[in-house]
Order: structure tokens, then sequence, then C-alpha cells
């Protein structure tokens, strides 16, 4: 429970930098997305019980696949169209790992399948107690995904690495971080910044 103390403590977090700009139709298979501009609260642990340095946080993050959509975990796994996430709130960055192209044909297919809904009567299969983890440690990881989870397993499964934490254990915010440490083989581009958008 201590974690959650620090929620009421200010962060010296600095304003989230900006970088190259990249295109949706320069999207590739692996490519990590990163999204800003949406749950505050999950923000606040970011920056606040896990110092992130850069505020905001990334609040939620999905692979990208090709044909600009990416498999989302939200309540279920469905892949959605980049198009629909350019929100006047968000911004959207992008991790690109070094990969060759039969990896990135590999992890498209896998994430193609990894699809789960929604059926009708079906219970959400978003992994809520593992959200949860992240201030509340007691919580033992469930078998289900969730968002940044879902990330790291994929890319796993094709033998590369985006995070220095366990899947269940790595937040969106982590992705970042990895990235910018591994950087030149590792980079990181600005998909969408909406107008209204707030650092």
């Amino acid at each position: 429970m201590p974690n959650l103390w620090k929620l009421f403590k200010k962060s010296p977090a600095e304003p989230l930098p900006g970088f190259p700009a990249i295109s949706p139709n320069d999207l590739r298979a692996g490519d990590a997305l990163l999204f800003y501009g949406g749950v505050k609260l999950t923000e606040l642990f970011g920056n606040r019980v896990y110092g992130h340095p850069y505020s905001p946080p990334a609040f939620h993050a999905a692979l990208a696949l090709s044909s600009q959509e990416f498999l989302n975990v939200g309540k279920f796994k469905t892949i959605e169209s980049i198009q629909d996430e350019f929100r006047s709130t968000r911004r959207i960055d992008v991790i690109r790992y070094d990969m060759a192209t039969f990896k990135r044909e590999i992890l498209e297919k896998n994430a193609r399948k990894d699809v789960d809904g929604p059926k009708v009567g079906q219970l959400p299969t978003y992994a809520f107690t593992d959200y949860l983890r992240f201030g509340l440690k007691w919580f033992k990881p469930s078998k289900k995904d969730f968002c940044s989870e879902n990330v790291v397993e994929h890319l796993q499964a094709v033998g590369c690495e985006s995070s220095h934490r366990e899947p269940y254990n790595t937040a969106p915010w982590h992705l970042l971080e990895f990235a910018l440490e591994r950087m030149p083989e590792v980079s990181v581009r600005t998909l969408w910044v909406g107008p209204d958008f707030k650092r």
C-alpha cells in the first residue's frame, strides 16, 4: 500500500519530448504504438508512483500491423484502424525495433490470430487485476492480457526485446523508457498530435 501514498506527492517530471514525425503509411507490423492524453489515473501512477520522467506518460500501448491497423487490447482483443484513434486530445508515438522482415510477417500472422471477440454474452478478456497490480502488488498476475503486456509477449515470441520487465509488469511508459535507452537500434517517432493535446 505505500505506493498509493506517492499519488499525493507532486512529480518532478519533464514535458514529454518531441520526436521526428512518421506517416501512417510508414507503419510496419511489429511497431509498438504508445497513446497519450487518456486515463488520468494511469498517468498519475506513471509519474508519481513509478517515477516515469516525462509527463504525460503513455496510458495505452498496442501492436501495429500492416494496412494502418493495430491489435488493440481493450475489453476484448480486436483489430482496429489507427485512423480512428486520431483524436484532438491525443498523441500517438511509434517505437520501431530492429527486426527482420520475416519476423514482422510472423508477428503479424500471430497477432491477427490473437483476437477474441466480442461475442454475444462473452465476458471481457482484459486483465483488469493485472492493471490494478501497478498499485496493489498483492494481486497475483492473471492469465489474461492487458495492453503493454500483450505487446511485449508478441515481440518476445519473435526474439525482440522491448522491456526490462516481465510482460505482466510492463506498463506502456516502460516501453518508452526501454526504447530511449536502446537508441539508435530502436527509434521513436510521433505519428499524431491532436490540436488539443496537453503536455
